[in-house]
């Protein structure tokens, strides 16, 4: 008997949290998906992702749809590469793009030493639908009085 309920208790767990899950195949109309992107290959780890959402900072989350046209988004880089203290280099990026409903896009970059290259790009065509920005992957010093300020100018 306490087998059974056991397993109903489970199956209505896993029943529930499917349904509570963010991953969507289809794009809602008159919206665009945007995916981070990370990559775990040892020793380093990067992820680059929105820095905000609704006005606030975030972190790195799996892919969100939001209502296509002009944006102002800000986008984080992090980069673990040093193992004696695991804390991350970081940069950050404002981009201006207008993306198009229907499509799904994600932030690509390029590191050669602390010179971060980022860019957005259609992940169907490998279009480029932004301006590609430089910076550089710094320790981070104070970002929470930056990042509140900068999510207040971001559209998504």
């Amino acid at each position: 008997m306490k087998s059974t309920l056991l397993s109903v208790a489970l199956f209505t767990v896993f029943l529930s949290g499917c349904e509570v899950l963010p991953i969507q195949t289809e794009i809602k109309q008159d919206h665009f998906r945007f995916q981070n992107f990370v990559q775990n290959v040892q020793p380093d780890h990067e992820y680059i992702f929105l820095a905000c959402h609704r006005h606030q900072p975030t972190g790195w989350s799996v892919a969100k749809q939001y209502p296509a046209g002009a944006h102002n988004i800000w986008i984080k880089a992090e980069k673990f590469d040093d193992e004696l203290t695991g804390q991350p280099k970081v940069a950050y990026f404002n981009v201006k793009t207008t993306l198009e409903a229907g499509k799904s896009y994600m932030p690509i970059r390029k590191i050669d030493g602390k010179k971060i290259t980022l860019w957005i790009q259609e992940v169907d065509s490998g279009k480029r639908v932004s301006d590609k920005l430089e910076s550089e992957l710094r320790w981070p010093l104070a970002e929470s009085i930056s990042n509140h300020e900068q999510c207040i100018t971001s559209t998504v």
